[in-house]
């Protein structure tokens, strides 16, 4: 279980905190964080080791531990100076601290942070509306469906609402994107690509029988 009180855990703890945020780890944001975190020498080789181990798809934290990492994040930046326009880095940065002026870790994590902040495409400020519960309300939709949305996805998604939803988060993943570019032979390699990708979120063992290692759910 990761340290939550140790300066260089709770540099990244924002960044654990948003791959995990919808309950699923896409492989590009995974990649991305495993190989930024396997890179920084600011932080010691068993903490990268233990924050990678956080970066399993197949792994996901516990309820508990999820929790934890936000009550940490939560308590974090109740010592801070940190506002919902700061970015996840700067937050990182401020809990790391205690609240002090950020000299608890060497400039270059900062640097580092905001490369990975940036390399996965992340809106801070939105993310820190959600965490310290500062979010406006959402204005309504010009157009409202004349049914209810919510029931009739639930209809569709029949038993199986929690997997359907996972596939549809994965796949919205820039790794799964069409490459209208590449000719059969290249292609069928790209599909290889993606189920191995798949399987390395363990849908490819759902159908298996039980005794086999699978789910033993053909549903």
């Amino acid at each position: 279980m990761l340290d939550t009180s140790s300066p260089h855990v709770r540099a990244v703890l924002p960044l654990l905190y948003v791959a995990w945020a919808d309950g699923v780890l896409v492989p590009s944001e995974a990649d991305t964080i495993r190989r930024q975190i396997q890179a920084q020498d600011w932080i010691d080789a068993s903490t990268r080791e233990e924050i990678c181990g956080h970066l399993d798809p197949q792994s996901p934290p516990t309820p508990t531990q999820y929790f934890r990492w936000i009550r940490a994040l939560k308590e974090g930046a109740a010592q801070t100076s940190v506002t919902t326009r700061c970015s996840l880095a700067e937050l990182g940065v401020s809990i790391a601290a205690g609240g002090s002026d950020g000299a608890a870790l060497p400039e270059p994590s900062r640097r580092a942070l905001e490369d990975i902040e940036a390399a996965l495409n992340i809106d801070g400020e939105e993310v820190l509306s959600d965490l310290l519960g500062e979010r406006p309300e959402p204005e309504p939709p010009a157009v409202e469906a004349p049914f209810e949305v919510d029931a009739l996805t639930a209809l569709l998604d029949g038993t199986h609402a929690d997997l359907r939803e996972r596939v549809r988060t994965l796949l919205q993943d820039p790794v799964f994107g069409y490459r209208p570019d590449l000719d059969t032979p290249a292609y069928r390699e790209q599909v290889l690509h993606w189920c191995e990708r798949l399987a390395e979120q363990g849908l490819g063992g759902l159908g298996y029988p039980e005794e086999h290692g699978g789910d033993g759910d053909m549903g």
